[in-house]
């Protein structure tokens, strides 16, 4: 008589797995968290999940990742321990992503840098078209340099202040649902007003050589009959670089200056004789 042998038999059971993620939808670097269910795993289940197809993350039922793009689809392969599972391995169902990019940095506004508040008092510029920026924030620094802007889009108009001269930047950035691009680089702008520049009206005649120069230059100044006249150079910004008053002029006068110490930019020389004022820019470029 033989031993009586127990035999134990095993369903077959069909291995699956499914998959979750928090969120489908995201902006470009957000963080998500993908879960994986197994079906009929047995104790050690293996994982390996993939992002378009190529292995990505490791063996764990959970999956973090910042790095998805647009359109990437994620899965999960599922290699049961479970001695009679079929289908084995077994794939996920796909999860698609749709993720939003931030913004670009915008280039450099491109427009006009020299301003002529007499001759023109509103100017235009643009930058980057980009389609993923739903809207686009423009500064202009200092504020009193402007009284209006008009900003469609990657278009701005500006109406300048028609009381300020000197420097001002104008920076842009982009802006979508995900938050703001990063700030273009300045556009530096220089705004002057030429309003009575040349329209010489005193009772001398006046010229300033070489122009542009390197900082060093020649004034000239002459009248017919004796004349009282002071003699300013200003920055652009206001600043007095030079005075001299009480300065009489009988035939010829000439005096070379040096602004070699300030900075490249435009100046103004201001005449002033028996109440009348004539103004002439002087480019100073090193």
């Amino acid at each position: 008589m033989s031993n009586d042998l127990s035999i134990t038999v095993l369903e077959e059971l069909p291995a699956g797995v499914s998959i979750l993620a928090n969120n489908e939808n995201i902006c470009a670097g957000d963080e998500v968290i993908f879960s994986a269910s197994a079906e009929n795993g047995g104790s050690e289940p293996l994982y390996q999940w993939k992002v378009n197809g190529e292995n990505a993350g490791d063996n764990s039922d959970i999956f973090t990742t910042t790095e998805l793009m647009d359109d990437d689809v994620v899965s999960c392969e599922m290699t049961s321990s479970f001695e009679c599972a079929i289908n084995n391995p077994a794939m996920s169902n796909p999860v698609g992503m749709a993720v939003e990019t931030y913004p670009v940095e915008m280039a450099t506004p491109d427009g006009p840098v020299d301003i002529d508040l007499y001759a023109t008092p509103t100017s235009s510029y643009t930058t980057t078209n980009d389609p993923n920026a739903l809207t686009y924030i423009w500064t202009i620094t200092p504020e009193a340099a402007y009284e209006a802007m008009n900003a469609d889009m990657y278009n701005l108009s500006v109406t300048w202040a028609e009381g300020y001269t000197g420097e001002a930047s104008i920076n842009v950035l982009g802006q979508n649902d995900c938050g703001n691009g990063p700030v273009s680089a300045d556009l530096d702008v220089q705004i002057e007003n030429t309003f009575g520049i040349g329209e010489n009206e005193l009772n001398i005649g006046v010229s300033v050589y070489p122009n542009p120069n390197n900082g060093t230059f020649t004034i000239k100044l002459s009248s017919e009959n004796n004349e009282n006249v002071k003699l300013t150079i200003r920055s652009i910004v206001g600043e007095t670089v030079y005075t001299q008053e009480e300065l009489d002029v009988n035939g010829e006068f000439v005096k070379v200056i040096d602004l070699s110490k300030y900075a490249e930019g435009i100046y103004f020389l201001i005449l002033v004789n028996n109440n009348k004022v004539l103004t002439e820019k002087i480019v100073v470029q090193k």
